[in-house]
């Protein structure tokens, strides 16, 4: 059995390939953008393990790490676009 880990495993290719690799009998590590979904995910896949993605978009993340840079934890850091 393999273990897999796919995001994008609620709808389009993402979800296919789930369907597949849980009929399959393969071990599946499914990524949501939210509890609910995940809630949604356990039950179309008994067995796989959905996690919920806490990342922030680019532009959060982003500003974050500019506020962390300004305020020296880091010492000096240049972002570029």
């Amino acid at each position: 059995m393999a273990t897999h880990v796919i995001s994008g495993a609620g709808s389009g290719i993402g979800a296919v390939l789930a369907d597949r690799l849980h009929e399959r009998g393969d071990d599946l590590w499914l990524l949501a953008r939210s509890e609910e979904r995940a809630s949604e995910l356990r039950e179309e896949h008994p067995g796989a393990r959905p996690l919920v993605d806490r990342t922030l978009p680019m532009d959060e993340a982003r500003d974050g790490f500019a506020a962390m840079a300004e305020s020296d934890v880091f010492g000096k850091i240049v972002f570029t676009r």
